[in-house]
């Protein structure tokens, strides 16, 4: 049989990797294209997601393809993957069939850098595909490897490193799906959007929120997990331009532009995720959302998210051990007593007449409430 191998990362795999796959099979006429992921790419960092989630999103994928074969002989391997090793072992258990590589165009340029390139030019033909111009590719390059080229037109310029940092354009509505109900790639998107001090506060909210639930609910790991989610992705969009800020605002929330600016960050994030990400865990959503001043309507995971926001382990303001303490032994209490705080605070800083309408009228209702 003539057999492409097409490996990569695939952290995650997405609409144009299949597409490249099925344009191809066409090009070439493959009897079949095994799709084979790597364990460690030496050139990448450590994979942030497991060797079972990313092969249950290429099953997403490529089930109805017969002709595609998911191959995990380097998943089984302890160490990093190296080609050499794999065709070695491929080219020995199938001596009668004919293997073709599958490279990215970006490969070319450092091939020689790969171990033992020798040996793989000796044992697989070579195709290298490119989805950017043709005039880019060094056809001595080509030649020296005796191998072959395709230039592929139809790419819709996805990347996985787009898709970790939150960039869902044109993606798979089923990718979109299982990343959000397995909350994948929550610290790229921070790294992408947030400076390292903001990043750091966002971890130690998250573990703040997870140690609470813990607390408060130790055999509800769905809970927790929630917790820790919701705390980590608090202020995923604190730091956008004002600008953005408000257009966020305006075609989902225009209520909110009333409320003092420092607070929007809560209802930029919860319209962010739902409306850009098509985040639909609710439960979360609403955390984020009444993380800033509250709502008569608190969960809680509302007030876990409130109170863990204020009293992450990197806060040092006067009085917060008190409230680190509070919240172990009385949670209600202590997100009522931190809300009245946050108003004496708004009151101090802005005065009395630029406070929000949503704090005061939080406050009053709870206020009213625990009278």
């Amino acid at each position: 049989m003539k057999i492409g191998i097409f490996g990569g990362t695939f952290n995650p795999f997405h609409n144009d990797h299949l597409k490249i796959i099925i344009n191809i099979k066409k090009k070439f006429d493959f009897d079949e294209i095994w799709v084979l992921p790597t364990n460690q790419n030496p050139f990448k960092s450590i994979q942030p997601i497991s060797d079972t989630q990313r092969l249950e999103i290429i099953n997403l994928f490529i089930k109805k393809y017969k002709f595609i074969k998911v191959k995990d002989y380097e998943l089984k391997n302890k160490e990093p993957s190296l080609t050499t090793n794999t065709v070695d072992y491929i080219v020995n258990k199938f001596p009668f069939d004919d293997f073709y590589l599958i490279f990215g165009d970006d490969q070319l340029t450092h091939f020689e850098k790969w171990e033992n390139w020798e040996n793989i030019v000796q044992k697989c033909k070579l195709i290298f595909v490119s989805r950017e111009n043709q005039e880019m590719i060094d056809f001595n390059m080509l030649n020296k490897y005796n191998a072959q080229y395709f230039y592929y037109l139809q790419n819709q310029n996805i990347s996985s490193t787009k898709i970790r940092c939150g960039n869902y354009k044109n993606i798979n509505k089923k990718l979109i799906k299982y990343i959000n109900e397995n909350n994948l790639y929550w610290n790229e998107k921070l790294l992408n959007m947030l400076d390292e001090k903001r990043k750091e506060h966002c971890e130690n909210v998250g573990i703040m929120c997870e140690q609470l639930a813990k607390k408060y609910r130790e055999n509800d790991s769905e809970f927790i997990k929630n917790s820790y989610i919701a705390g980590l992705l608090h202020d995923l969009t604190k730091q956008l331009e004002d600008k953005i800020s408000t257009n966020i605002l305006q075609n989902y929330g225009k209520k909110y532009l009333s409320e003092p600016k420092p607070i929007w960050h809560g209802y930029t994030c919860y319209f962010y995720l739902k409306k850009a990400l098509k985040y639909k865990n609710n439960e979360i959503l609403n955390a984020i959302k009444h993380h800033t001043v509250g709502n008569i309507r608190m969960s809680f995971l509302d007030k876990i998210v409130f109170v863990g926001d204020k009293i992450s382990k990197e806060r040092i303001w006067e009085g917060v051990e008190y409230y680190r303490d509070l919240a172990f032994k009385n949670l209600d209490k202590c997100f009522i007593e931190l809300l009245n705080l946050q108003y004496k605070v708004a009151i101090e800083k802005h005065g009395k007449n630029n406070v929000g309408k949503g704090l005061i009228k939080h406050l009053n209702f709870w206020n009213n409430k625990n009278k």
